[in-house]
């Protein structure tokens, strides 16, 4: 998306997945000018909480991880990026450090079953950030239950 990213291994590298979702994300914040959540939660977190507040700067960001390595990275992002003031960081796992509701939740979660080898480039990201349990589906099914009360 036109941005440079600190990357080391406590995250995942962006990638054009990465950009389709932060590029859908952007679209419906500046359509609702909206307060937005981004979910990076039970992964290490890609570089979404910066382009999107770069890109849609009327919307107040969110973004939370369960790893402080993670955290760090995505801080020392958004402070490369001029966002420090804009874009609050959080220590937790999905929905629950969270009170309140949001316009919109973005998540970029694990989604791949146990037991399935991934290409060599997907591998090298870390494993927390890759694999989740019931066939790769259990955070995205339980960020949607818990999205459903917020």
């Amino acid at each position: 998306m036109g941005l440079d990213f600190v990357v080391t291994p406590a995250v995942l590298v962006p990638n054009p997945d990465t950009e389709v979702l932060v590029q859908r994300a952007v679209e419906l914040a500046r359509e609702q000018h909206a307060r937005c959540g981004s979910r990076t939660s039970e992964q290490a977190p890609d570089a979404s909480p910066s382009p999107s507040r770069h890109y849609a700067p009327n919307v107040d960001v969110v973004a939370s991880d369960i790893t402080t390595e993670a955290l760090e990275v995505a801080r020392r992002n958004v402070e490369v990026h001029g966002l420090g003031d804009r874009v609050q960081l959080i220590c937790g796992d999905l929905m629950g450090p969270f009170v309140g509701s949001f316009d919109l939740v973005c998540a970029n979660l694990p989604y791949v079953a146990g037991g399935i080898t991934p290409c060599p480039e997907v591998v090298a990201q870390p494993a927390r950030a890759l694999y989740a349990d019931v066939n790769g589906s259990a955070l995205v099914t339980r960020l949607m239950d818990d999205s459903r009360h917020t």
